[in-house]
């Protein structure tokens, strides 16, 4: 490379060089300059070097004159230079290197230019070199090569996408932010406009953000090349570079962690409205109890007159339908437990397809392979659960077509939208009607929300409480036009339980002593009439003090109570469960019926386990009472 100093005259004779160094004037110039300066003749023995680089190498000119470069530089180096000074002397030329050297001890980089020394005839005697030393520029320029290059490799290991814009316009993109966008490498997103990637209605927005916002953070849509849709989260911050303001974007794919806030919050929705919901239908079931049971009281007092038996049984099938709304209301209250066993399930496909579309245009196909898994369901929520997606597929189809149930076996590795890894049972319910639209399908499993006349808003909602309380997951795929699938996971399970056996049925006169234990008195009321009617005499109480303290006077009269029945639930007070432990430390022999309006509470589902011998879910028939009774005394 060129110097600003100056090389000795070339056209001074070798053999004059001691009288041009003698001139003071000449001499002062090179020995006051900064550079290396030296000279070397043919065989590349040192002639001379100025005060610079005998300061640098720590030697004296009388210590370096007439040596070769191979005895005063290492091997390697010497052996550049001196390649150096033959092709100088070769093509007669000037050369300029940027190398390694060592003066002094010392490793450096030297900028050096050769140049020939020629006689008055012009044969070439000898090569003076100017060398400045560039260590500091070079290690700076191998600072930013490798600053950059650990840029290019953190950029291409960054999952994340990563964009450098100006003006919104992308100049550099890493394989993240390609994958982001669903292209095949980075290139493709150079010189594309970022908002064409965000939704039409919101680009003036964003344009205008990108402008007066230096640093900013958002959260939202990104429509990708392939026509796919992603949640993304994205931070934008300035910065300059080479005199000019750019910015550097980093975007992440958030739309799991998007989808699973929607389950949470769909979540703590339904388990709030649960709370109320359980406590309607557990009123209500209370109310609907005295109801059935005064019309049980007046069916049997009626005798053989049928306009009073008819009117009767009319009203009791409306309790009966009453009922049902309470089961579905419970179903999705906070709470509430299945009895969940090992199932095959396809006989309860079958049978809840058939049910469903009774009567209907609809046609329904079952498939079912031979290898199904069993699974982990409480048979009757399940049925439940599929009646709710094949009617409403069919109410889908209102002028016919054919719903499909399809199930299969499926294993997660890995965790994944709340469900654990391991082994489940795929239900799948396809209709072909008209889909879904995007501004009603956020809200499906709503509780009362709907969009039929006469709906009641709970078939879905039923649905998503018992299968996340399953610990399954209910999924919709959809498409305008073309219909709509219901994916339903339920866990499997490794072998099939026996059903277990059905309760007696009919009335059977079983005399007792019993003691009846709950809050409401025109419940106790009608409970101890029916109990009367199969042959019982009862005692009431309206909480567990006074039930124990009935039951102590019983004991010591020497007419103990045969069997208590007991509300679970008592406001202020002792409920079921804990009056039933009061009662065993009295007699350890003690025989209960657990009672309650939550047709879903865990006491119903595994009485055995709080002490129960039966249970008595309200409302009741007579029948149900002498069932209870014939459980709780028959053993």
């Amino acid at each position: 490379m060129p110097t600003r100093s100056s090389p000795p005259p070339t056209s001074t004779p070798a053999g004059t060089l001691d009288r041009a160094w003698s001139d003071g004037a000449y001499r002062a110039l090179v020995e006051s300059v900064l550079d290396y300066i030296f000279v070397v003749d043919r065989e590349s023995r040192v002639l001379y070097a100025n005060p610079g680089a005998l300061r640098a190498e720590g030697r004296s000119l009388a210590e370096l004159r007439g040596r070769r470069l191979d005895e005063v530089f290492p091997a390697e180096i010497a052996a550049r230079q001196m390649a150096n000074v033959a092709r100088v002397l070769e093509t007669g030329t000037p050369l300029g290197v940027r190398a390694p050297s060592c003066i002094g001890g010392r490793r450096l980089w030297l900028d050096t230019v050769l140049s020939p020394v020629r006689e008055v005839g012009g044969r070439i005697t000898a090569v003076v070199g100017l060398s400045r030393d560039v260590t500091a520029e070079v290690d700076a320029c191998e600072a930013a090569r490798a600053s950059n290059e650990r840029y290019q490799r953190i950029l291409a290991a960054t999952f994340d996408a990563i964009l450098i814009h100006q003006d919104g316009i992308i100049l550099e993109a890493n394989e993240g932010a390609a994958r982001l966008h669903g292209l095949a490498s980075p290139a493709e997103l150079v010189g594309r406009r970022l908002v064409d990637f965000c939704r039409p209605e919101v680009r003036p927005l964003l344009a205008r953000r990108l402008q007066e916002r230096p640093t900013d953070s958002w959260i939202g849509e990104l429509f990708r090349a392939d026509g796919g849709v992603v949640q993304v989260e994205a931070t934008s911050t300035e910065f300059e570079a080479g005199g000019q303001r750019l910015r550097i974007a980093a975007a992440r794919d958030v739309t799991d962690r998007h989808l699973l806030e929607q389950e949470r919050q769909k979540a703590e929705r339904i388990d709030s409205l649960g709370v109320l919901a359980g406590g309607i239908a557990h009123d209500f079931n209370n109310l609907l109890a005295g109801f059935l049971g005064h019309l049980e009281i007046v069916r049997r007092c009626a005798g053989a007159c049928p306009d009073i038996l008819e009117h009767v049984e009319a009203a009791s099938r409306a309790v009966d339908r009453a009922k049902t709304l309470t089961e579905q209301l419970l179903s999705f209250a906070r709470g509430g437990t299945p009895v969940a066993r090992s199932t095959a399930i396809e006989g309860t496909l079958r049978d809840a397809v058939g049910f469903a579309l009774r009567g209907s245009p609809v046609e329904g196909r079952v498939l079912v392979p031979p290898d199904l898994w069993p699974a982990e369901v409480d048979p009757g929520q399940l049925a439940q659960v599929l009646h709710n997606l094949v009617l409403n597929a069919a109410q889908a189809m209102a002028g016919g077509g054919r719903v499909e149930v399809r199930a299969g076996n499926e294993v997660l590795d890995t965790a994944a939208a709340g469900l654990q890894a391991g082994r489940y049972v795929r239900i799948d319910v396809e209709d072909h009607g008209p889909g879904i639209p995007p501004d009603v399908l956020p809200r499906i499993f709503d509780p009362y929300f709907t969009t039929r006349p006469g709906g009641t808003g709970l078939g879905l909602a039923t649905t998503y409480g018992i299968v996340r309380n399953h610990r399954g997951r209910i999924t919709v795929d959809t498409r305008l036009g073309q219909g709509t699938v219901f994916h339903v996971l339920l866990p499997a399970s490794d072998t099939v339980e026996a059903s277990p056996p059905h309760p007696p049925a009919g009335i059977a006169r079983r005399p007792a002593h019993v003691l009846v234990m709950d809050d409401e008195p025109a419940l106790r009321e009608v409970l101890e009439v029916m109990l009367g009617l199969i042959g019982c005499s009862c005692e009431g109480a309206d909480g567990g003090e006074s039930a124990l303290a009935l039951y102590r006077q019983a004991t010591e009269r020497g007419r103990p109570f045969d069997v208590v029945v007991l509300d679970l639930t008592v406001p202020g007070g002792l409920g079921g469960v804990d009056t039933l432990a009061a009662l065993r430390a009295l007699d350890p022999g003690v025989r209960a019926i657990a009672s309650s309006g939550y047709s879903s509470d865990p006491v119903l589902a595994q009485p055995g386990r709080y002490g129960f011998q039966a249970i008595l879910a309200k409302p009741f028939r007579v029948e149900d009472i002498a069932a209870s009774l014939e459980r709780a005394l028959g053993d």
